[in-house]
């Protein structure tokens, strides 16, 4: 990887192929959630059901896309062999599943934010954290209410948290793990307006503990300092 061609990488609901397979041998749920995974192995079929009642599932998956944009995504996929090359993509991870564990990984020495959406269809919380393994340097954005489309459902904030990643205002992203929340009781719109994008600031900073010179080397200073 040319790392010092890339000043930072944004990875958003994505996951490094050494954390997924991680949580996935001992979360249950991530189990659940990659079920849709091995039918895909069969060839031919699942196409067949894909394409169903003029792309039924995408109706379904695609939560936050508009009806354009539902309709360019049909239209795309019913190009002859597009379909296929998008399902090969999971046959691959399935079937050369050893051969990926084999490679030789090492950390990316990239500055690397993650946009991660907890409301995720088909991936765990803790891949987040295990992503985290295989960067260097790191930090992580929780949208607790957002989905696995997050960048569909929220394209406000996402493209908010990208621009100040891009300028280096890592103080207005994160400090260490911001959860985007909705808001406060005080603040919060009735249930069907509530918005999952909704951010609550407060409480994300992490207090830096005084420094005093004059202590000895195991000095103690109390937490409430």
């Amino acid at each position: 990887m040319h790392e010092k061609l890339l000043e930072g990488l944004v990875v958003i609901n994505g996951v490094h192929p050494m954390a997924f397979y991680k949580q996935l041998y001992q979360s249950e749920e991530q189990i659940k959630k990659s079920w849709f995974i091995e039918p895909f192995k069969r060839p031919d079929i699942p196409e067949k059901y894909i394409i169903m009642k003029d792309f039924a599932l995408f109706d379904q998956m695609h939560k936050g896309f508009t009806s354009d944009e539902e309709e360019a995504h049909k239209y795309m996929f019913s190009k002859n062999g597009s379909l296929t090359a998008a399902l090969n993509y999971y046959r691959a991870f399935v079937h050369d599943k050893d051969q990926l564990r084999k490679l030789p990984y090492r950390k990316i020495n990239v500055t690397t934010i993650i946009l991660w959406a907890e409301k995720d269809d088909f991936l765990t919380k803790p891949i987040a954290k295990y992503n985290q393994e295989w960067l260097k340097t790191s930090k992580i954005v929780y949208y607790t209410k957002a989905g696995h489309w997050v960048l569909r459902q929220c394209p406000d904030e996402v493209n908010e948290h990208i621009s100040n990643f891009a300028m280096d205002e890592w103080q207005d992203v994160v400090v260490e793990e911001r959860s985007l929340t909705s808001l406060g009781r005080r603040h919060r719109a009735p249930k069907s307006k509530e918005n999952p994008c909704s951010v609550f600031m407060e409480g994300v900073k992490k207090r830096r503990r005084p420094s005093f010179g004059f202590l000895p080397m195991y000095g103690f200073i109390p937490e409430f300092l």
